[in-house]
């Protein structure tokens, strides 16, 4: 939630609307207005499925970097196309979130917790992303 409620600060200050989707939102929910903890049905990284195609053409050597693991070269392919897609501004403050070791501590327990991954594996995501994030190309 603190990362949500950092996101929905920086937001106000600059003067965007945004909506939370998705299952995040569907947790967020379900857990702070109805008091139900949410079970989530899989435990599969949503940007992952979409992005097989882009991992064996565009981003191939992203993928042998990874070793051929589906999973960690989505999570650096997500990293990659937020950073591509999010103003200066914005991926600065997301720097300085990943940066912050307590913020990344709740982040990989957020992980953990929603995705049902372990700590090292959630870490590892992390760190997968956050490389994409710094990618300048494919």
């Amino acid at each position: 939630m603190e990362i949500i409620a950092s996101v929905h600060t920086l937001a106000r200050q600059l003067g965007y609307n945004y909506l939370l989707v998705g299952a995040t939102a569907r947790d967020i929910l379900m857990s702070h207005v109805f008091g139900i903890e949410p079970r989530r049905a899989t435990h599969d990284v949503d940007h992952e499925a979409g992005n097989h195609d882009r991992l064996y053409d565009d981003a191939y050597a992203l993928l042998e970097q990874c070793e051929f693991d589906l999973t960690m070269a989505g999570a650096a392919l997500l990293g990659y196309d937020a950073g591509v897609s999010l103003d200066q501004e914005f991926r600065e403050y997301l720097f300085t979130v990943l940066t912050d070791p307590r913020k990344r501590d709740r982040i990989v327990v957020h992980m953990t917790r929603s995705a049902g991954a372990d700590a090292e594996t959630a870490t590892a995501l992390l760190n997968e992303f956050e490389r994409g994030l710094n990618m300048k190309k494919l």
